[in-house]
């Protein structure tokens, strides 16, 4: 009887520590890491290594257009600054370390002071300023020795020469901020949600002071592209027209566009600014927050584009057609418009008048077509349509509007009074010839990725055949005869064949010299044999579509062949 006792008592004790095994082995391979982590968490602070903590926007191909910046960032560790500094001490060496610091970043002692001070009272241990530095700033702060100061990277959430600036928008300095404009502003829902980021972390003993050592840099790779933007842009392309435009375009925009697709693969505004000095920007005349690829203008020739389409549809011109130009045309008794070659063109059939842009021609086109006509096919091409997919755009000062009467309708035909369309517009224009006569809406967005990882697209319109793929093709010849022997050959380039428009717009304001300024457009696409890409490119205040627009096209059309290799 006792022996069965001892052997219960035994199997109860070899249970309870098989138990116990079982337990400490559970806790070893399945939750070890774990709860490592979650000790070190209960010991460690972390300051992000993002300036801005938001969701990121991209590229189409998955490229940041925001958060890749990466510059110096300048850090501290209060505990290890203090360390062994008595209480009633520390106020004096805080202020010897903001004077140190201030001389070797050039900023305002009082600034750092304030900062040092503030990251004391709320005990926290690694703690940035709010301040970036540069490579001579960095190598000025590293000699000063002060131990728990060190310089790390820091990714800046905008490029400070205003990368994209007028598509990705700005944030305020709220916590956590809130988008003020662009996609910023459009997305700021989705975008603010984002919470993960690279972060440096620092370890703290249980009384709280820092472990030197004990820093490491690690990335939430769960977290990596949720509550994301994706644009249809190229950042190459981007990169490449921003670059052009800031050696050749003190005021206008581009837009470059797939015209099979209808994605936006680079829009680009100058004068640009930079999301971090708003305050100069907000003084310019020159309006350079105003996104001018969005913005309404004269189209000049460049609107003889519809017309053509319009007129060869109906059936009311052939190419091979006659005409003959004077150098003017009378509109009614006491009215004559002249053209840009004031000698005339003398005869010319219909393709070399649109080669051309002669005046008095498409005159005369505008009157065969009538008032009605014209707006009838501005609507049926979505000409006068604003919305772009995944953006609000506010055009709401675009408008094709032709009063009754011929002189209306003669300077409407030469895309003058009552007609304000904008880059974006035009180049959806552009895009229908050169995809055969179908129309597709312009788009910004390829889709967004939310906060469970998952990819949202957006609902886009169905694409309409709205002009015939014969009239498409002629309006291609039309084009491609501009370059080579019309007003368009500065946008030739040798190896690439490519077409478009010419265009110059008068705009009724005068410059300092009396002289009436000018806007000057080129609209095409390239390959001519094969479009694929529809370009506008508006050059204010310029001379001309051929001087001053048409070889911007030409810059960019080179550079793309290069980046995507594609000729012909």
């Amino acid at each position: 009887m006792r022996k069965n006792r001892i052997y219960i008592l035994m199997a109860f004790f070899l249970g309870v520590f098989f138990i116990l095994f079982l337990v400490l082995a559970r806790i070893q391979l399945f939750k070890g890491s774990e709860l490592g982590r979650q000790a070190i968490a209960s010991h460690s602070q972390t300051v992000s290594l993002a300036e801005i903590v938001r969701g990121d926007i991209l590229d189409r191909n998955q490229m940041r257009l925001t958060g890749n910046n990466k510059v110096a960032g300048l850090y501290y560790i209060s505990p290890i600054m203090l360390a062994g500094v008595k209480k009633e001490e520390q106020e004096a060496l805080l202020n010897t370390y903001s004077r140190q610091i201030g001389a070797a970043v050039n900023m305002n002692p009082e600034a750092i002071l304030t900062e040092l001070k503030k990251s004391r009272a709320q005990k926290a241990g690694l703690c940035r300023f709010s301040f970036v530095i540069n490579s001579q700033q960095e190598n000025a702060v590293n000699a000063l020795g002060i131990k728990g100061l060190f310089t790390y990277p820091v990714y800046r959430r905008y490029d400070p020469n205003g990368f994209c600036a007028h598509i990705l928008g700005y944030v305020n300095s709220e916590n956590p901020p809130e988008g003020i404009s662009g996609i910023e502003k459009y997305y700021n829902n989705l975008l603010k949600k984002q919470t993960a980021s690279d972060q440096l972390i620092s370890v703290f003993d249980a009384q709280g002071n820092s472990i030197e050592g004990l820093m490491l840099k690690i990335r939430k790779e769960e977290a990596a592209y949720k509550n994301s933007v994706v644009l249809t842009i190229d950042k190459r392309i981007q990169s490449l027209v921003e670059n052009i435009m800031d050696e050749t375009v003190k005021k206008g925009a581009v837009v470059v566009m797939d015209a099979k697709s209808g994605e936006i693969l680079a829009m680009a505004s100058r004068p640009n600014y930079s999301p971090y000095e708003l305050a100069p920007s907000s003084n310019s005349t020159d309006a350079p927050f105003c996104n001018r690829a969005l913005s309404p203008y004269f189209p000049g020739s460049l609107f003889k584009t519809l017309l053509a389409a319009a007129a060869v549809e109906e059936g009311l011109v052939t190419e091979n057609e006659l005409f003959y130009c004077e150098g003017s045309i009378a509109v009614d008794e006491e009215m004559s418009i002249s053209c840009w070659q004031h000698n005339g063109h003398k005869s010319l059939n219909f393709a070399q008048a649109f080669a051309n842009s002669c005046n008095p021609v498409f005159i005369r086109i505008g009157q065969r077509l009538g008032r009605g006509k014209i707006l009838t096919y501005a609507r049926k091409l979505h000409l006068s349509d604003t919305a772009v997919t995944g953006f609000n755009n506010n055009q709401s000062d675009a408008q094709i509007s032709i009063n009754p009467g011929r002189r209306a309708l003669a300077n409407g035909s030469l895309g003058q009074h009552g007609i304000m369309l904008t880059p974006l517009q035009m180049c959806s224009l552009i895009a229908v010839i050169a995809d055969g006569g179908k129309w597709k809406s312009p788009s910004l967005l390829s889709y967004v990725i939310d906060q469970n990882g998952k990819r949202v697209y957006p609902e886009t319109p169905a694409a309409e055949q709205v002009l015939t793929t014969e009239t498409a093709k002629t309006l291609q010849k039309f084009m491609l005869l501009t370059v080579e022997e019309g007003t368009g050959k500065t946008a030739a380039l040798p190896g690439v064949s490519n077409a478009g428009k010419t265009g110059t717009s008068q705009t009724g304001r005068l410059d300092e010299n009396n002289e009436e300024i000018l806007n000057t457009w080129f609209g095409g696409f390239y390959p001519a044999q094969n479009p694929h890409w529809a370009i506008v490119v508006l050059s204010e205040a310029g001379e001309s579509g051929a001087q001053d627009a048409a070889p911007v096209f030409r810059k960019i059309v080179a550079g793309m062949t290069e980046v995507l290799g594609m000729t012909q």
